[in-house]
């Protein structure tokens, strides 16, 4: 009987875990949004896992790249499409993503007095596409 009964208890032990949700991103990856920060500045993911971000300087000088999120052993990096070289690393707080200003070889992306320090990004609401250039072309 005692036998019937742990039986019993570990099938229900076994029911009640939660399954893990399907849609939700692998730990360390961003989930598709738009984070932003400042006026103009923002990082946005959009679905088909493409990133962009954009950070201004003074009038309209600004650091702009796409590209995509990549998650590894050292954590998150934003990496521009077609380079190797720069990795910008980001760390997520909660809604507060912050990134880090790369190594020489991303100071490209960057004209005039722009550049990728700063201030952190927020989680916001808006759709991805809201992200624009300069030009006002959406950057994802």
């Amino acid at each position: 009987m005692r036998i019937l009964v742990l039986s019993f208890a570990l099938l229900l032990a076994s029911c009640s875990e939660v399954a893990p949700d399907a849609d939700a991103p692998p730990e360390g990856v961003l989930e598709t949004g738009l984070w932003t920060g400042g006026e103009r500045d923002g990082l946005c993911v959009a679905a088909d896992g493409k990133a962009a971000l954009i950070r201004y300087g003074e009038s309209d000088a600004n650091c702009m790249a796409q590209g995509t999120i990549e998650a590894g052993g050292e954590g998150m990096a934003f990496v521009p499409r077609g380079d190797d070289e720069c990795r910008i690393s980001l760390s997520q707080d909660g809604d507060v993503l912050t990134l880090r200003s790369g190594d020489d070889s991303c100071s490209y992306y960057c004209g005039g007095d722009a550049s990728l320090k700063g201030e952190g990004f927020r989680r916001s609401d808006g759709d991805p596409s809201e992200l624009r250039d300069v030009a006002g072309d959406p950057l994802c």
